[in-house]
């Protein structure tokens, strides 16, 4: 395999998602969403976009379908990039959520590995699939710079196996809204982290 940069891109602002907690829970992008990713891709395609890869929820794939159709580059679109599923705190609301709910969402946050939220994916199931899909997407895709668009979960997962960290340090890569990680590839080697472009986009800024 030749090495390659990949870039982890975090969906934008999506409906109710400043509110809400979005597991599986599919809205989709706020105009002020798709504004963030569009200025966010201004920086990423200064390394040439060869190979796209998305969640199949719409707040990542309706992007991804437009980003692929414009530069003419091959688009896998998978589930099992998804966010983790929150059972049953998926998609409510963060301010009505009860005692005994907030306690288990920061045991969650906190130590995922040792606490799973009430019906909810554990965080060995979500680092399973993610590892296993992007795996498999990585072998079968070709190009210097392979950009994959998904969720803040996914994300941290998926840094923390790559670089040997607890899970327990997961929420140290917290992303905003189109929130990208830069990492280089080279065979037989671990993934080098190149940076993290955590800089809020808004409408305000030039």
């Amino acid at each position: 395999m030749s090495p390659f940069r990949l870039t982890l891109l975090r969906h934008g602002e999506a409906e109710g998602s400043t509110e809400r907690l979005l597991g599986h829970t599919d809205p989709a992008l706020t105009g002020e969403g798709w504004h963030q990713l569009r200025t966010r891709w201004r920086q990423i395609e200064r390394h040439e976009v060869t190979a796209l890869a998305s969640s199949d929820l719409v707040r990542c794939a309706s992007f991804a379908r437009e980003r692929a159709v414009t530069l003419g580059i091959p688009l896998r679109i998978d589930a099992g990039w998804r966010e983790c599923h929150f059972g049953a705190l998926d998609g409510r609301i963060r301010t009505e959520l009860d005692i005994d709910e907030l306690a288990a969402l920061t045991d969650y946050q906190r130590e995922p590995e040792r606490h799973t939220l009430p019906g909810g994916e554990s965080w060995q199931q979500l680092k399973a699939r993610v590892l296993g899909t992007t795996e498999r997407w990585i072998a079968g895709s070709k190009g210097g710079h392979r950009v994959l668009i998904t969720h803040g979960g996914v994300i941290r997962a998926l840094l923390v196996n790559w670089l040997d960290m607890q899970s327990a340090r997961q929420s140290q890569f917290w992303l905003d809204y189109a929130g990208a990680v830069s990492l280089w590839w080279d065979d037989g080697h671990p993934p080098i982290l190149l940076g993290i472009d955590n800089t809020p986009i808004n409408r305000e800024l030039p």
